[in-house]
This record gives C-alpha cells, structure tokens and sequence, in this order.
C-alpha cells in the first residue's frame, strides 16, 4: 500500500484543477458543508447547520441561498438529505416530518409526499423516481429493508435487502449516496458497499475485508459500550464510490481519524493517505486535507476545508488557493483521473 500526503498522486491524476467557493457575497458564507453534489453544471452545498442549500456556478460563483425550514406549507424542519433531477427541480427529505418535499428550479415550493417507509438518504434516478435509504428502525412500511426504489410518486415498485442483527440503532455515522457510471452506497459501521445501476436497480455487493482489524458483530451492536475499542478497528466512513478503474473510499481509524484510500482495480495497487496532525478544535472529521465528495464523469471533487490552510501553505498550493482559505473560504479540488 503506497501512502500519499494531501494531494492524490500525480500517477494516479491526469489533471488538477481548484474552484474557490465565493464566500464574500450576502449568503454565500458556509458553516460546514455536509454534503457537496454538481448537477446541471452547478454545485449543489448542504450546510446543515444553517438548514440550507447554497447554489454556486462551476467557476465557484455564488448563485442562491435555499433555506425555506419553519412551519407551514413547503417547510421543512431539517434537510436529512437532497437531490436535483436534470431539469433543475429540487427535492428535500426531511426525515423526521417523513415527507420529501419537491421545489421547482426557481425553489418554489410545489408538492410535498408523506414518505410510507423511515428514509435516511435519496438519490433521484435519471429515468425518474428515487432509490431511498431506509433506516435500521424503520418501522412504518417496508420494515427490515435497506432500499426502496419508487417511482415519483413515491409508489414503491422494488424493494432490496434487509438489515441484519448487528446494527445499534443509536449511533448514525456521516454517509450517502455517491453517483458515477453507477450508483454506490455504504452505511458505515459496516464494510459492504452496494452497487446499483444508474436507473436503481441493485446489481452487487463489494465486501471490505480489513482481516484482523473488521469490526466485530457484538461491537456493532453496542458501539457505546464498546467506543473505546473502535481505535482497534477499521471500517469504510463517510464516502465510497466507484470509477471504471478505482474505488475511491474514505477508511474510519475509530473515532479519531479517517484516511482516504484509493484501489486501483487495473493495476492492483493501492494508496491510502497519511494521517494529519489533529488539533483539538478539528477532531476527527476534517482529519484529512481532502474531503471526498463525489464523482462528476471521470472527475472526483473533494474539499479543502479553512482549517487546513497551513497545510495548503506546506504543500505550495497556488497563492490564491492559500488567500482563500485564509479568508475563510471553502476550495474544491477537481482531480481528473487516469
């Protein structure tokens, strides 16, 4: 396993690109962000924090803040998770009102759905209707299931796997839906990735074997009991996705650090991230320079958040790409993969 600091690998890079987030305009400042997508040519940035959605251009301008969280028609009370449909339209699942509520391209409210089933995550489907994450304590249909696919009326026309007995239903770990030439799903504390095609249908699972170091079954029962331990363990956390030549996953150290990781399926070869010095104020989910978000073709975009300037400093990344972190700006680093 070859080890890397901050930036991918040149042999595994064909092309790097930086996109600075505007961060200077009314709106356009950002908490954290939780989850990063593109569509339509725009980045789609969740701050949950703040219960919004902000819309930059591909060059990093700022376009819109969404926030329409309150009581009352159209309101939510939180984004659980999102996505937008290739016309622009926006969908918000809020999961504890259990509705999915949908918006125009403009974000005009225009329906929202009482959801059948508990839902964590959504992915819109290209050819219409959605795949949805079910959660472990779902309990209002479908229960025991891990995935829904519906049509977009929310009618349930298939339904895929069911959870086994080794999940504490207490602890919710950072994860999603990741989109490519197929679509990715894994919901940490475990290590099977699912696979399903872009028009949602499950086609296979890829089990990660960390050998000696797989959590075992009584510690993902009882994660609370057992949290001192988890330093012992390794398990796929927060992002995992797939090119026609990588898996690109991000690893779990237990609780205090994770580490990017990418395999190379044509050449067998594997590189996996050095760990970053931890300050107290940073802990565990910024442990990395990169923060993997998603595939955009061959493209994987990741984030450099603020507090990793003095590492951006150390590596010589460009002078502008510096002046914006240290202006508290967010920087996404476009990497085209070999």
């Amino acid at each position: 396993m070859q080890e890397f600091s901050c930036l991918l690998p040149d042999e595994l890079v064909e092309e790097r690109r930086f996109v600075l987030l505007e961060n200077d305009q009314v709106g356009s400042e950002i908490f954290n962000i939780d989850k990063l997508i593109k569509r339509n040519g725009k980045y789609y940035v969740l701050d949950w924090a703040y219960k919004s959605i902000l819309i930059f251009d591909d060059s990093g301008k700022f376009i819109k803040r969404f926030n329409l969280s309150g009581e009352g028609p159209g309101k939510y009370s939180r984004i659980s998770d999102f996505d937008v449909d290739i016309s622009g339209k926006l969908y918000v699942l809020d999961a504890t009102l259990k509705k999915l509520f949908a918006y125009d391209r403009d974000f005009r409210f225009q329906k929202d759905f009482r959801l059948g089933f508990d839902a964590e995550k959504i992915i819109y489907l290209e050819e219409g209707g959605f795949l949805f994450a079910l959660s472990p304590w779902n309990g209002l249909g479908y229960d025991g299931y891990r995935f829904v696919k519906t049509d977009l009326e929310l009618k349930v026309q298939e339904t895929w796997m069911k959870f086994d007995d080794h999940v504490d239903q207490n602890f919710v770990f950072d994860f999603g839906f990741t989109l490519s030439d197929v679509i990715v799903f894994n919901r940490p504390i475990e290590n099977d990735i699912f696979i399903f095609s872009r028009d949602g249908n499950f086609e296979r699972i890829v089990k990660m074997d960390f050998e000696q170091f797989n959590v075992p079954d009584n510690v993902r029962r009882d994660l609370e009991t057992f949290m001192p331990k988890l330093s012992d363990f390794r398990f796929l956390n927060k992002f995992a996705a797939k090119t026609p030549n990588n898996f690109i996953l991000t690893v779990g150290y237990g609780l205090t650090s994770n580490r990017n990781l990418i395999l190379d399926t044509q050449s067998n070869k594997g590189f996996i991230e050095k760990p970053l010095a931890l300050s107290d104020d940073i802990g565990n989910l910024r442990s990395m320079f990169l923060t993997f978000s998603f595939i955009d073709n061959n493209d994987l975009v990741s984030y450099i958040h603020p507090d990793r300037v003095d590492e951006a400093k150390s590596i010589g990344l460009p002078d502008h790409v510096v002046t914006h972190l240290e202006e508290e700006g967010y920087v996404l680093c476009v990497d085209r993969l070999r």
